[in-house]
Formats: C-alpha cells, sequence, structure tokens
C-alpha cells in the first residue's frame, strides 16, 4: 500500500510541479489567442456577409428593372421610344416645329397700347 501512496504522491507532486502549471498557463493564453482572432474573423467574416446580401439586394433590383426595359424594348412602341430619347429623329411625314420669341407684347390693333393714368395716393380713399 505504501508503494501505491508513494507512487501516487510522486505523481501529484510533479503534476502540481511549477513547470507543469507553467506549461498549461501557457497553454491556455495561446488558446485563448487563437479563439480571439478567429472570433474577429468571424466579425469580419460577418460583416462580409451582410455586404454581399445588400449587393445581391441591389443586383436584383436591378435585373427586375432590366427585365421591364427588355420587355418594354420588345414592342415598337418602346424602340421608337428609346430612339427618339437617344437621337434626334423624326418619323416619315413629321416637321419640325421652331417657337421663336419675339420682344414685346404682341397687339391685336395697330393702335398702340397707353399705360393707366397714374392716380395720386389720396384720390384712391376719396
Amino acid at each position: 500500500m505504501r508503494e501505491f501512496q508513494a507512487r501516487r504522491n510522486t505523481l501529484r507532486a510533479v503534476l502540481y510541479s511549477r513547470a507543469v502549471l507553467l506549461i498549461l498557463a501557457a497553454c491556455v493564453v495561446f488558446i485563448s489567442f487563437s479563439v480571439y482572432n478567429i472570433y474577429q474573423k468571424s466579425r469580419y467574416a460577418e460583416a462580409n456577409r451582410r455586404e454581399a446580401e445588400a449587393q445581391l439586394a441591389t443586383l436584383k433590383t436591378r435585373k427586375e428593372r432590366l427585365r421591364a426595359d427588355i420587355k418594354r424594348l420588345g414592342t415598337q412602341e418602346g424602340i421608337e421610344t428609346e430612339l427618339r430619347g437617344r437621337f434626334p429623329i423624326a418619323a416619315p411625314g413629321e416637321g419640325v416645329i421652331q417657337i421663336v420669341e419675339t420682344e414685346g407684347v404682341m397687339a391685336t390693333t395697330s393702335q398702340p397700347i397707353e399705360p393707366a393714368p397714374k392716380s395720386s395716393f389720396w384720390r384712391r380713399f376719396f
């Protein structure tokens, strides 16, 4: 029995020695740094995932808008509207109307228009 207790005491003495405790503490510190690095990488990956989801949403809306444009351009009216918007063209039989502004007021009579006589301030009240 004493051999067993002596063996047990020597094993306990080795396991509880300062060298083994320092090695275990170093392992805990090393594992802590590793866990912190993994945590930082997971936060970075989460931010990238949110950004990718936002880009996906904008790309989906753009895809729908492009599909609507393709559908609109499939019709004759859509093609004509797009051509008229991009280029200054006219269909056969259409003409150009130019609007020219003249200076002054155009009168329907040949006599000049006279301004209304100015009344004084006191005459307006009496």
